[in-house]
């Protein structure tokens, strides 16, 4: 996870025109890393998976 100060760089870097290959390689950080963030258009939010409970589908 990049810092939001990481991800401002990554989306100013972006709107000047440099590709995703050269924002990762300029930050040290992988091309998926920077293609979600630029797509989301700053900081991602941590998610955590949804899993299957034990107890799903054994309600009432």
């Amino acid at each position: 996870m990049k810092t939001p100060d990481d991800v401002a760089q990554m989306l100013r870097l972006r709107a000047c025109g440099w590709d995703l290959r050269r924002i990762s390689r300029q930050l040290g950080c992988s091309q998926d890393t920077a293609k979600e963030h630029v797509a989301a258009g700053g900081v991602k939010p941590f998610k955590s998976p949804e899993r299957p409970k034990r107890l799903d589908g054994l309600e009432g």
